[in-house]
Parts: structure tokens; sequence; C-alpha cells
């Protein structure tokens, strides 16, 4: 309503008003008191109006200008109108009690931009909005008073969205990193970079190139002259080759055999690889293990080098000095006399560094992997005996196990101490006899030339280093058989050269 316009007259008392034209609508003429009141309801343009008051000694008149204007003026409150980015939100804020506010947002919703909050509807005041796409983006608004005036211009803003900065990561030299190297990374498209590792900051990573020298994910945030930010359109990951650790253990080293070798490298983290292997004779293999073998016993150096394939300049070696060993020859050992059906101990040689036994046959053996089985057989065998020492060499003896019905001592009829390596020993045999009294050996004088008490020692055919004529001998033994009773037999036994 406006504020009631009241004539003031002077002389006498007015006996009744009236006005020239007709008023803008929703305004009253008071033709008592002449004043003029009410609420316009329709814009009028600046008209004079002339108001006579009137009483019984006349008339007098006054010219009163009435214009109707638009009250409702649409503005925008703190817009920020400066350049935004893609993906920013600005808030637009108009003046709030107010009605049927009528908002035109350019584009198309979801596509070009995204409410984020308030609303365009006919009783927000503000909205916030996310731009989608880049351009200049112009937002009106305009909105209507409480008797329905609405303004006349809407409330206008125009933003310039600027749209986001691209760039892709360029590794030149490949995305695997070689241990303690550093590789180049690259990208354009901004004025500044934020380079991250696995999601970090890199410190000092502020510009276009970066020289990576740790293994993980890297990433770049792009700024441009405009202020906009974006990530890289990629993710370069970097794989790492770490120096592989050559190492090996030579399990069997003997003369004419191939090496038993064991290649212990470690290359975890290297990647594929490659085995070089060679020797101070020469010898050279691509194998993860050579065969190498060696007719002649001695010290040879053996080099392994391991490279890997993608960083060949962290190859590492390793260089061992192996002894190539040979075995020791076998030999065939006394036989030994059994009882049948009774159980005897069998002994192998003692080599030293042997680490297998194995007995062939095994044919009534109670064990023919062990150095020391017993033996229970009904007929003569012979055993085989392979010992393997550490080395990988083997040694083979002969075993000739003789078998009889009963206890006996017995001596070869002849023997020949010349020296030819050949039935040079007379010894006794005993046969299920578990101890010596005696064993001695007259000439044909009856004089006594040679006694033991020690079934592994037998006569050399000699009396004091002296060599004893070629002649007959008589031999007498005496024991203990395996149950305990004396028992004695004799013999003869003749010596030749």
């Amino acid at each position: 309503a406006i504020t009631p316009l009241t004539p003031s007259v002077s002389g006498g008392a007015v006996t009744g008003y009236s006005i020239s034209g007709t008023l803008p609508a929703g305004l009253n003429f008071n033709t008592t008191t002449g004043v003029i009141s009410g609420t316009p309801t329709a814009i009028s343009a600046a008209t004079d109006y002339t108001i006579s008051a009137t009483n019984s000694g006349g008339s007098t008149t006054a010219t009163v200008n009435i214009t109707v204007v638009n009250s409702v003026v649409p503005t925008f409150v703190n817009v920020n109108n400066n350049n935004i980015c893609v993906g920013q939100v600005i808030q637009y804020s108009t003046q709030s009690g107010y009605y049927n506010y009528s908002w035109n947002i350019p584009g198309t919703l979801n596509v070009d931009y995204k409410i984020v909050s308030g609303g365009i509807g006919s009783t927000d005041n503000q909205v916030t909005l996310q731009w989608l796409s880049s351009g200049n983006k112009t937002v009106s608004v305009n909105y209507a008073d409480v008797n329905g005036f609405t303004g006349t211009l809407a409330a206008v803003v125009t933003n310039t969205v600027n749209g986001l900065p691209s760039g892709t990561i360029v590794a030149p030299q490949g995305t695997i990193l070689c241990s303690g190297t550093n590789l180049p990374l690259s990208v354009s498209g901004g004025v500044s970079y934020a380079w991250q590792l696995n999601g970090v900051g890199i410190s000092g990573g502020t510009n276009g190139q970066l020289s990576a020298n740790t293994v993980g994910t890297y990433s770049v945030l792009i700024t441009d002259a405009n202020g906009c930010s974006n990530n890289a359109g990629n993710t370069v990951t970097l794989t790492g080759i770490s120096a592989p650790v050559a190492s090996y253990t030579v399990n069997s080293y003997c003369v004419n055999q191939p090496l038993q070798v064991s290649n212990t490298s470690q290359t975890t983290n290297s990647g594929m690889v490659s085995y070089t292997w060679s020797d101070n004779l020469g010898n050279t293999s691509s194998s993860s293990v050579p065969s190498f073998s060696y007719s002649q016993p001695g010290n040879v150096q053996l080099q392994l080098t391991v490279t890997p394939q993608l960083c060949p300049q962290l190859a590492n070696s390793v260089t061992q000095s192996i002894t190539i060993a040979s075995p020791q020859a076998g030999l065939r050992m006394s036989p030994v006399n059994v009882i049948m059906g009774n159980n005897t101990t069998l002994n192998a040689r003692q080599i030293s560094g042997v680490i297998n036994y194995s007995w062939v046959p095994s044919t009534g053996l109670s064990n023919g992997s062990v150095s020391n089985p017993t033996v229970n057989i009904n007929q003569e065998q012979l055993y085989y005996i392979n010992m393997t020492t550490s080395s990988g060499c083997v040694t083979t003896d002969t075993l000739l196990v003789r078998v009889f019905a009963g206890w006996d001592i017995f001596v070869p009829n002849v023997f020949s101490p010349n020296g030819d390596g050949v039935n040079d020993i007379l010894n006794v045999n005993l046969v299920g006899v578990k101890s010596l009294h005696y064993f001695r050996i007259y000439n044909r004088w009856s004089k006594k030339v040679f006694e033991t008490s020690n079934a592994g020692t037998g006569w050399d055919g000699k009396v004091n280093g002296v060599l004893q004529p070629m002649a007959t001998y008589v031999w007498v033994a005496e024991g203990v058989d395996n149950n305990g009773n004396i028992v004695h037999k004799e013999g003869t036994v003749t010596l030749l050269r």
C-alpha cells in the first residue's frame, strides 16, 4: 500500500473534493477528505491529476503527479562470476522472500550440469550447480513480489567454464627399472604438475619431467593456465629388476663322472635370467646346471654367471675351486667262511668318506645298505661291495663267502712266498671258530718256524727275515668254536718258489 496522500487546504472548511482523471488501478480517492490511498495493482506511467476543494465561498485546485512502477528488481547475491573449471561447483543465490522464482539453466541436466544442492523450483531462491561441460554459462532468474509484480528484467550472471587439461604419461625408455638406475617419465598439457607414487605425492615432482628410481605406479595431476586440474589419462607402473646372487653347491666331483651341481642362485626379483658356466679348462655351458666331467683328478676353477635378460648390467658371478677326486682301487677281500644256517657278520673295507654302501646281490643279507650286514646262506656267494664317497667316487670290492656244514680250521696245502703278490702269505682259515688259541708251523725237523694267535696274521715263509727252503711243513691249530668247545686240527703245507 502507498502512503496516503492528504491535501492541505487553508481558508474556510471544505465541503467536498473532486479529482480529474482515473487513478491507477488499486488506488482510491475519498471525496470527503480528498485523501488518495490504496495499493496499486498495475504499472502506470507518470500522470498529473487535478484535485478540487469546494465550499460555499468557491473552490481551489492542486495538481499531483502519480507514477506506478515495479518494485521487484531480481538480483543475484554473492555469486562468483570468475572463471571456473569443469567439475567445479558454484552457488547461485537470489533475494529470499519472493514468489514464483523462474530459473533458466543452459544445457541438459546431468549432461551439462548437475544440481548439487538447492533447486530451481518456484520456491527456490538458491541452487548449487556442478558444471559438467565447458563454455560460457549464462544463468538467469526472475521472481514476483507478494502482489504478483514480476521483475521487469531477470537477474543474469555469466560464468566461463573452462575445460580440464589432458595429458599422457610417456615412458620413453620403457617401464623396467633396473636396480640402482633411473627411468625418465614425461607429461605435457599444463603449466604445473604434481607427481604421485602409489597415491603419495613426490617431493619436488612439480614439472613435466620426472626421473623415477622407485618401483610402483606413477600418476600426475596436471594444472593449466586457468587453474584447472585433471589427472593424466594414464598411469605408468614401473617393474623392478634386482641383481641376482649367483651361488651353487657341488654334490659329486669324481673323475669320469658328470659333476653333480645344485644351482642355488637367488633370482626371485631378477626376471628371466640366463646362466653361463665356465671352467679354467675351457668348458662352457648355458644350462641351469652343467654336465662337465673330468678324466683327471686335480683342482678345477668353476665359475657361474647369472645375467638378468632385461638388465644385463646386473650380472653376478661366483667362482669355486673344486678338487676332482678319484676312487680307490677295488680289492678282492679275503674269503669269509661261515657255517650253514648260522648268522655271521660281514665287514666292508673301511674307506675314508664313504657315505653309502651297496652289497650286490643282497641275497642272505640282513641289510644290503650298511657296512656290516649279517649273512645267513646255504651256499657259496660272491658279493660286490659298492662304496660311494662324498665326492661321488665308487669303489667296488669283492668278497667270497664260503659255506661249511660245521666248524672247521683249514689251511691251504701250498703257498709261494716269492713276492709276486699272489699266495705270498699262509693264513689259517676259521669256520665256526670264534677264537684262535694258536696257529703253529713246524719244519721237517719238528722245529717251530711260526706261531700266532691272531687269525689275521699269516706266515710269510721267513724265519728271522730269512726265506725258508722249499719243503713240506706241518701246521697245528687250536681254538674255541661258537659253542665254547675246544677244537683242534693239523695238516701239511708245501712251500714253493
